[in-house]
């Protein structure tokens, strides 16, 4: 997160992909991350809850955004340290019934939870079954997803490949919209999703310009060249993921 936050003057380590309006807009990263929360934030504010379970916080700099307490999970070691800043974050996997069961226990059972998952359920070993765990626990649940967007090809498929390799997503959890419902109404829940336009290529936009930036203020002499690179090599890719996803807002409810 470092070069995606690199400002003189900024010192938030966001790692999400952000909300831009308009993707060609001159937006802050931390302002489009901040946004991205808001999407979820706007959701939970229709669910009745007590306090907020923000599932790979990452840094943490969204436990600072909720309206309601929050307790943020990670699996990260060095993540949850720097999350403790914002808030109070515990070291765990959010498909982890264990970790999560002592979040309720040490909230109390009576206080009621709702759980947040900005841009960070595709990277689930199995998305599938942390829905499922949600449901058995009768958590409402509102998360901000990549879907596959109908069609058939070569470059789709090469697209898929690489989206998995790149991003670090399991195949299992490349699904179209209509089987995302499917597996979340199959579950159980009741499901709102909504699409969030301009995601890949408004982070693509911020990519090149950031990396510019980095460049201009000398971070390539700093050792952080490969760094640059891979930012610069991301950006091309997600103006390209485009044509191939869709961003959404998904509320689950019990």
């Amino acid at each position: 997160s470092i070069l995606l936050n690199y400002s003189p003057s900024q010192t938030p380590r966001w790692i999400n992909l952000g909300c831009w309006h308009p993707p060609s807009s001159n937006t802050s990263y931390a302002d489009a991350c901040t946004s991205m929360v808001n999407l979820v934030k706007a959701q939970l504010s229709k669910i009745n809850h007590d306090y907020v379970i923000d599932v790979g916080c990452g840094n943490g700099d969204s436990l600072r955004c909720w309206d309601k307490p929050s307790v943020g999970v990670n699996i990260t070691p060095r993540e949850v340290e720097l999350a403790k800043i914002n808030g109070d974050c515990i070291l765990g996997d959010a498909e982890d019934k264990d970790c999560i069961r002592g979040i309720i226990e040490a909230r109390g059972r009576d206080n009621r939870a709702a759980v947040a998952a900005v841009d960070c359920a595709y990277h689930f070993s199995s998305r599938s079954n942390f829905f499922k765990n949600c449901k058995d626990f009768g958590f409402d649940v509102v998360v901000t997803d990549v879907v596959l967007k109908d069609g058939h090809g070569w470059l789709r498929r090469k697209l898929i490949e690489m989206a998995c390799k790149i991003a670090g997503i399991p195949r299992r959890n490349v699904l179209t919209k209509r089987e995302y419902r499917e597996v979340l109404e199959n579950m159980g829940y009741r499901v709102d999703i909504q699409s969030v336009p301009g995601v890949f290529s408004g982070f693509s936009n911020f990519a090149k310009r950031q990396a510019d930036v980095c460049e201009a203020n000398g971070l390539r002499f700093e050792g952080l060249g490969a760094q640059i690179d891979d930012l610069k090599s991301k950006g091309i890719f997600l103006a390209g993921c485009e044509g191939a996803f869709e961003y959404l807002v998904i509320t689950a409810k019990i």
